[in-house]
């Protein structure tokens, strides 16, 4: 809707007498106001739906959705930036530094579109059953033996098999391990450990590089070596993970536990 008023702003209004200069004003008003609403309705949005990915992947460094918010706030910008110009300069068309911002502006929206990987990699259907599964009121999909049975399972493939060394797991590629489907998989996790895919599988990580950090044939290792031999792929996503798990920082925990 943004760039419709634009043009029709920039376009139409801009041909008539100065007399009716305060309608582009008003209308690049409006334009300000639907811009402002549009990235705080998009941003809040964004939040609860990163939520989601953390259902299917292990990681989310290269599946997040910061690029998007950039895109929303390109494009905030964009809109400020002719709407801004139209009314300072009412009776002149956008120039050619006013343009090559707006181009600048685009490119960058469509680079960063483009080189996104997939956020999903499971088909649309079992997306929305997993979703809406974690959303709604816990119901039994299996027995609550058949939950036990899985459960035993999954630990004793996450314990053997470690699975969880490798930094692109997902809920799919687990899923296949365990031989279930990944909508059973996510209800297991989720009912049977109260934990959402993500937090299940970097717990494991985590405790893995707790006790690498302990052990003194590692000594030689820094923590970022051991933080990616343990399954993580991103320095920001292993502290932040590391911290929220463990309530304190990689150096603090290995530091108090040196002390001890």
């Amino acid at each position: 809707m943004l760039l419709p008023l634009l043009f029709l702003s920039g376009l139409i209004f801009k041909q008539l007498d100065t007399e009716y200069n305060y309608i582009t004003i008003l209308l690049n008003i409006l334009i300000i106001i639907q811009a402002i609403y549009f990235i705080i309705t998009s941003y809040i949005r964004i939040q609860r739906h990163k939520k989601k990915i953390e259902l299917f992947a292990s990681k989310t460094t290269d599946i997040n959705l910061n690029w998007i918010e950039y895109i929303i706030i390109s494009l905030f910008i964009l809109s400020l930036f002719i709407a801004i110009y139209n009314i300072l300069f009412v009776d002149q068309d956008l120039n050619l530094i006013a343009n090559i911002v707006s181009l600048i502006i685009i490119f960058f929206v469509g680079f960063n579109a483009l080189k996104q990987k997939e956020i999903f990699l499971i088909r649309k259907n079992k997306t929305h059953l997993i979703i809406n599964e974690n959303n709604s009121t816990k119901r039994k999909l299996i027995s609550d033996q058949h939950l036990e049975d899985l459960k035993t399972k999954l630990l004793h493939i996450m314990t053997v098999q470690q699975p969880f060394l490798d930094p692109e797991l997902t809920l799919v590629s687990l899923a296949d391990l365990v031989n279930v489907p990944p909508h059973q998989l996510s209800y297991v996790i989720n009912s049977g450990f109260n934990e959402n895919f993500f937090l299940f599988v970097n717990k494991y990580r985590v405790e893995k590089v707790k006790s690498l950090l302990l052990n003194k044939d590692k000594n030689h290792l820094t923590i970022m070596a051991i933080a990616f031999e343990s399954g993580f792929n991103s320095k920001t996503s292993f502290n932040t993970t590391f911290k929220k798990i463990c309530s304190q920082t990689p150096s603090e925990f290995k530091k108090s536990s040196s002390s001890l």
